[in-house]
């Protein structure tokens, strides 16, 4: 519906626009010493139409360029953000799995971005986890030491 509206709207502005310029037997004269220009209105206005488009794409086009550098820095660091909720995402799925290295690895790597880099972290210390291996010691003695094995001989408790 939006489009039939602005479809009628253009073939009346056109309906228009071919009215006023059929009818339309003005002049506009220039005086440039020692030159004199004469156009038609038509001409001029449609002149004066095409300069206002010219000047229009030549200063977008300027403020385009002018923009570039600070959108090429965005756009990296959008990058470097998805790279970083990327590797995030992939070291706590190889925490859970149980691959503590690569999720290490990938911890790591999500520690660029520093929004989440504290959250990377906790995940970049698995081996430090009871679960990793690096128990300790079940049995403390009263000063908090592990209690030594007593062998004797032969592997006999002595």
């Amino acid at each position: 519906m939006r489009l039939l509206f602005w479809v009628a709207i253009l073939f009346g502005g056109a309906v228009g626009l071919a009215l006023f310029t059929q009818f339309n037997h003005s002049n506009v004269v220039l005086f440039y010493p020692p030159y004199r220009v004469e156009l038609s209105l038509n001409l001029a206005l449609a002149l004066l139409l095409l300069v206002f488009f010219v000047v229009w794409t030549i200063l977008s086009t300027v403020r385009h360029l002018s923009e570039m550098p600070r959108r090429a820095a965005a756009y990296r660091e959008r990058s470097r953000m998805n790279k970083a909720q990327a590797a995030l995402r992939e070291s706590i799925e190889n925490l859970f799995a149980g691959r503590f290295a690569r999720a290490e690895r990938a911890a790591r790597e999500a520690q660029i971005w520093d929004a989440q880099a504290q959250t990377a972290a906790l995940v970049s210390r698995p081996r430090r986890a009871p679960h990793a291996g690096n128990r300790a010691p079940r049995c403390l003695d009263g000063a908090g030491h592990r209690p030594r094995a007593r062998t004797g001989p032969a592997g006999i408790d002595g």
